[in-house]
């Protein structure tokens, strides 16, 4: 019998591809702990080689570092402008591996959403403004998108504790 969990997560990625950019931090979430499931399970199953899998995780663990960062960024209350800055350097060492020719459907799939949500995310702060302009109004967050960045920045800490050389 054959696993039926990277199918699973195949249609729990393709319902995110509908997501708007007010569910870009929900998404962010669900499709970390997708790929998390995915990575394994379809590891396992297909003989990913163990340093690809190692990369793998460690940009996943990367990413949610990068949002754990985010969190501590937009509770500190300065300026849009600098909060940008703070958080795309945050995430300036985020660097998604190569993957190459051959990787399970479910596996790219994956990381290519997170990928992809990473960056909406950036590309929903504020632009730095021209000199002679005013700033733009600092992104609102809900509690719940608040509650929910606090979830990532504590599995972040979780999953850098268990990171792998």
């Amino acid at each position: 019998m054959r696993n039926k969990a990277p199918v699973a997560v195949c249609l729990l990625l393709m319902i995110l591809l509908g997501c708007t950019s007010n569910q870009v931090i929900t998404s962010i979430t669900l499709a970390l702990d997708a790929a998390e499931i995915a990575l394994p399970i379809v590891a396992a199953s297909t003989g990913i080689s163990p340093a690809l899998i190692t990369q793998l995780t460690n940009y996943l663990a990367a990413v949610g570092q990068a949002f754990a960062t985010t969190t501590d960024i937009l509770a500190r209350g300065e300026p849009p402008a600098q909060q940008a800055a703070d958080i795309t350097a945050a995430f300036a060492g985020v660097i998604l591996p190569a993957l190459p020719a051959g990787l399970p459907v479910a596996v790219v799939t994956a990381i290519e959403k997170v990928a992809t949500l990473v960056s909406q995310f950036l590309a929903t702060l504020p632009k730095p403004a021209p000199a002679l302009t005013k700033q733009a109004a600092a992104p609102v967050l809900s509690a719940k998108d608040l509650a929910t960045l606090k979830a990532l920045h504590d599995r972040a800490a979780k999953l850098a504790a268990n990171r792998k050389p």
